[in-house]
């Protein structure tokens, strides 16, 4: 029995939506809308090439069914060491999953370009995201596919790296909101919303208690806490982090110059000049009376 492969298509970056895969949004050249898939043996490009003579374009292989299923007998001869599984065995083995993403690296492979609604597009990353269930022996197997791609004439070195820059803010989003319950980093259009921004987390007291969205210190929720207690420590290794405050000088510099004295301080220095020469007179005279 015949079966096919049908790819669902995840889009996003310049183009946003789900689509589903057919051969002439890569390859003009072929006119067929459906593609022929072995779920019994592996693929491998050797086993192609081998199997089908007549062309080396391994596209036409799985889109003409005369030479599909030369393919099919090829892989299939016991002479050659084949050994017949059942479809959930090759479930179960991992040939299906496999044959899966020999599909996508034959027909939408990364730096490939793709056309949407009469567009075209370059795929900047693809990988398989999960496949469809399998009941008995279908006829179509499906799969999801995450893509993301850029528009072909704006296609460039700045364009991707911001694409890259995407795909780590979401990864460190992901852990962020595992770890804290929020997101650290927001998007443009995200951030156009105040209620979906966030505050930069600080650590704020000796236990290593992380602040939210006020940055106020709340050690009685202590992440850190044994369970059933209010307050803890941080985790082995990790040095909770004390806020320190340098004290601004409260004088001015003076460059090496005396500093202005007001009235009050000269009156109070003559006073003590004046008590201090009147005690020295007074002893003195005493010195010489015993004399």
């Amino acid at each position: 029995m015949v079966s096919y492969i049908k790819m669902d298509l995840n889009i996003d970056g310049d183009y946003t939506g789900n689509v589903q895969f057919t051969p002439n949004m890569t390859d003009k050249t072929i006119n067929a809308t459906r593609i022929f898939f072995p779920p019994m043996f592996k693929l491998t490009d050797s086993l192609v090439s081998e199997a089908v003579t007549e062309t080396s374009n391994a596209k036409e292989v799985f889109t003409n069914q005369g030479m599909y299923m030369k393919l099919v007998k090829y892989a299939t001869d016991t002479t050659n060491g084949y050994k017949k599984i059942s479809i959930q065995d090759a479930d179960k083995s991992g040939i299906i999953e496999d044959n899966m993403k020999y599909m996508i690296k034959l027909w939408i492979p990364r730096n490939a370009s793709i056309t949407i609604n009469n567009r075209v597009y370059n795929i900047t990353s693809v990988q398989l995201e999960s496949k469809g269930s399998i009941n008995g022996q279908p006829i179509d197997y499906n799969c999801k596919i995450k893509m993301r791609v850029i528009q072909k004439e704006r296609d460039g070195i700045v364009a991707r790296q911001r694409q890259t820059c995407d795909d780590k803010r979401n990864y460190i989003n992901e852990l962020y909101k595992d770890l804290f319950d929020g997101i650290l980093f927001s998007t443009a259009r995200e951030s156009a919303s105040k209620s979906n921004r966030l505050a930069p987390t600080m650590m704020t007291n000796q236990y290593g208690q992380t602040t939210g969205r006020t940055q106020i210190a709340q050690p009685q929720n202590n992440a850190y806490a044994p369970p059933g207690q209010g307050l803890g420590v941080a985790p082995v290794g990790m040095m909770p982090a004390i806020p320190i405050a340098y004290a601004q000088p409260a004088y001015r510099a003076t460059a090496g110059r005396k500093k202005r004295r007001t009235k009050k301080r000269t009156k109070a220095r003559r006073t003590r000049k004046r008590k201090t020469k009147g005690r020295r007179k007074k002893n003195k005279q005493r010195r010489t009376r015993r004399r």
